[in-house]
């Protein structure tokens, strides 16, 4: 029986490549508080119009220039209007694997951010290494109509990696023994 499956086609082991399609993921994250990240420099003393103000961040010395060197109240109000207002801001990240959008709100300090991304679709190649061969062992136990005869049955047998199967089998049937031997074969798969 061995040299059968030795010399039967499918015995050698067979590498089988499948693609597997994963699918886009899409998701997002609510509006955040953001965390603050403390400066590690001393604090600084900012002049505003000869007056100090001490300050824990760095500060945009050139639009501290203009602000000090501005004269008219009008100008200077637009400044501060300006400095006060909330904006929105819309980061877009991209490569091979992933797309998202970060967006942010701030007013001198951020009010928060949100995020959405995408995981884009991809196919991915896996090389697989199918079974050589598979022993398999089993039984069976039957009885007749009338309760009154019992019959038992005994198997091995072995597998391809095509799926065929040799078996051989050892059966008790009416005070008689028998022994067995056939094959079972693939003749379709549907996938």
């Amino acid at each position: 029986m061995l040299i059968i499956l030795l010399t039967w086609k499918g015995c050698g082991r067979e590498k089988q490549i499948i693609t597997v399609k994963v699918p886009v993921v899409q998701g997002e994250f609510n509006w955040q508080e953001s965390t603050l990240i403390p400066n590690k420099e001393p604090a600084k003393v900012v002049y505003l119009q000869g007056r100090p103000f001490p300050v824990e961040n760095p500060v945009n010395d050139s639009l501290l220039a203009i602000y000090n060197q501005t004269k008219d109240s009008l100008k200077r109000a637009r400044m501060y209007i300006d400095a006060i207002q909330i904006r929105e801001y819309k980061n877009h990240f991209e490569d091979e694997y992933l797309k998202a959008d970060v967006f942010s709100k701030v007013q001198g300090y951020s009010k928060g951010v949100r995020l959405e991304y995408e995981i884009k679709e991809r196919k991915i190649t896996q090389e697989i290494e199918s079974t050589r061969l598979r022993l398999l062992f089993g039984g069976k136990i039957g009885v007749n109509q009338d309760l009154d005869s019992f019959i038992w049955e005994v198997d091995a047998a072995a597998q391809n990696a095509k799926g065929n199967i040799i078996e051989a089998s050892y059966l008790r049937l009416n005070k008689q023994n028998y022994g067995l031997i056939g094959g079972k074969f693939s003749i379709f798969n549907i996938k």
